[in-house]
């Protein structure tokens, strides 16, 4: 579906959770900005915040919409019951609000300083050379399968200090836990990801003791070894694993998608592609307008702590907020012509796609570094990119939280 074509949709009566909208979900969002910015939609209990400003306000005020957001997902008495049998959840990172949550994040900052994302920068770069060896002499290749893929979780979880021969155990916990929150799944899907996270659970408890009785030099094992700044004690188990499932989804998710719908975009944009091959400086720029475009993360979700109003709709205390952050990003009230991709666009860096406030996305840095090395390698080693599946057959993955195509099949020459 196209963004015309989804603009037909009527948003008075659609379903936010529905397949069409899930494919093409842009004119969807452009009606709901204009028409109901804070929207109760039917087939629903919960409100969607479309309009950048609002999206902006309620990241700001964490005392009033908490991000504690455990208790809006009920899991069905099947799930429950396997998740039970595992560690119990506890919140840190993104479900943990002020002041709390600084405890955390200064903990997990110790791992994302600058100086160790520099450090792996020539361990992605070969990485990205080796992937596109490996698909280069087929002249086609799925963007998706055969490099974004093995491309991040590698990386992920090299950075976490999982063995190379784990990694796609890696990849399939990861899906696991955004299956849980897509909120299109059937019965059975979530039962398999229940699963597949007590698996998780099981081998990162175990790569917690062998990292605290040998500490090397990755993330996992400055999280094992690091006490609190004001508390005389490391981390306990349910809150490292807690930790260790956000920061493996996170690591996966941005720069997966983002590969994927970058080329589209570009393979869309054809004298764009050709001024970044020629001003390889200008991919920062692209970077920054992809993830406006097509953020990968929907949206985040937010209670309300205490009867309020936003965007002149009363919200009652208890209420559940799901910020889209991509409708966000396309609001044509902070980004002129919202739709298009503008490398001299003047506010580039104000997107939400990492979210904002105290809990703006910790990995950005590293996302942001694997996506300027691996589009530079593809658009100088592969000339004459085309398209080799029909524009029909794209599909985007299922899911109400996350936006990024299932495959994306192209064709090429050698540079």
């Amino acid at each position: 579906m196209t963004i015309a074509a989804s603009k037909d949709i009527d948003w008075q009566t659609a379903n936010p959770l529905s397949a069409d909208i899930a494919q093409c979900p842009y004119g969807y969002y452009s009606q709901i900005r204009d028409n109901a910015p804070v929207l109760k939609a039917p087939g629903t209990d919960f409100y969607i915040v479309s309009r950048y400003q609002d999206v902006a306000e309620v990241l700001k005020r964490p005392e009033i919409f908490s991000a504690d957001y455990r208790s809006l997902f009920n899991r069905h008495p099947d799930v429950a019951q396997i998740l039970d049998q595992g560690v119990p959840s506890v919140s840190t990172l993104a479900t943990l609000d002020p002041p709390d949550h600084a405890r955390y994040r200064r903990l997990v900052n110790k791992a994302f300083t600058p100086g160790r994302v520099n450090a792996i920068s020539d361990r992605i770069v070969a990485e990205v050379e080796t992937l596109i060896d490996g698909l280069i002499e087929a002249g086609e290749a799925d963007i998706v399968g055969q490099f974004a893929v093995p491309l991040t979780i590698s990386i992920t979880a090299d950075q976490l200090g999982v063995p190379r021969e784990d990694i796609w155990k890696f990849k399939r916990w990861s899906d696991a836990r955004v299956v849980q929150f897509s909120l299109v799944t059937s019965l059975e899907e979530e039962c398999e990801a229940a699963r597949r996270r007590l698996e998780f659970q099981r081998y990162f408890a175990d790569l917690l003791d062998r990292k605290r009785a040998e500490p090397s030099d990755d993330i996992i094992s400055v999280l094992a070894t690091t006490h609190f700044d004001d508390l005389d004690r490391e981390l306990d188990l349910p809150e490292f694993i807690s930790i260790a499932e956000q920061l493996m989804t996170a690591g996966n998710l941005t720069t997966t998608h983002s590969f994927a719908s970058g080329l589209l975009m570009l393979l869309q944009n054809p004298d764009e592609m050709e001024r970044l091959r020629a001003e390889p400086a200008r991919m920062r720029q692209f970077i920054e307008e992809l993830l406006r475009l097509e953020s990968p993360a929907s949206g985040i979700w937010r209670v309300v702590r205490e009867d309020t109003v936003l965007g002149g709709v009363a919200l009652p205390a208890g209420a559940a907020v799901h910020l889209r952050l991509a409708s966000a990003n396309r609001d044509e009230r902070q980004f002129a012509d919202p739709d298009r991709l503008d490398l001299d666009r003047s506010n580039l860096a104000t997107h939400v796609a990492f979210g904002g406030g105290t809990h703006f996305c910790i990995g950005f840095q590293l996302a942001k570094r694997e996506l300027e090395i691996g589009f530079n390698a593809l658009l100088r080693r592969l000339a004459n990119i085309r398209l080799a599946m029909p524009t029909d057959d794209l599909a985007y993955i299922p899911s109400f939280t996350v936006h990024g195509l299932e495959r994306l099949d192209i064709r090429f020459d050698r540079a």
